[in-house]
């Protein structure tokens, strides 16, 4: 039961950071939503797990270096099981949805995306269905500098 909880929050925040790689290109336009900078990133996190009538806090900052022409790569939860993913982008936000179904357990992620050259902030709804809970995530990012240490 204890480790659920610590898995999910890994996940999210892996989610976070390959959120901010997923948005990191050259080109100019990533299904029309704006490429973020490379360099180095302040990423500020928070949410809430929900799990049975217990809430749990936590926040964390970090930094992340983004490097040039940084390919995107979807980050699967650890373990055994099937996961399925799928974006829409419309007016600049991607909603990015993910399910994955293993043999006593699915796990469900829904999150936006919404990006800017310096800036990105991602808000994720997490449901897990054995144990019973749901994490609610966000992430803002601001731009720091291009040279990474």
């Amino acid at each position: 039961m204890c480790t659920t909880p610590i898995r999910t929050l890994l996940v999210i925040i892996t989610v976070a950071l390959w959120s901010t790689a997923a948005m990191a290109a050259t080109k100019p336009d990533l299904h029309g939503v704006t490429p973020i900078d490379s360099g180095l990133w302040a990423v500020a996190t928070q949410g809430t797990i929900h799990i049975m009538g217990y809430n749990h806090s936590f926040a964390k900052n970090l930094q992340q270096c983004v490097k040039p022409g940084q390919k995107r790569q979807a980050v699967l939860p650890p373990g055994k099981g099937h996961c399925v993913q799928r974006e829409t982008t419309a007016h600049g936000v991607m909603q990015w949805h993910m399910t994955c179904q293993a043999p006593a357990a699915q796990v469900n992620y829904d999150c936006i995306i919404k990006t800017a050259k310096h800036d990105f902030n991602v808000h994720c709804r997490i449901h897990n269905s054995n144990p019973a809970s749901t994490t609610d995530y966000t992430a803002r990012a601001h731009w720091l500098k291009a040279a990474c240490q």
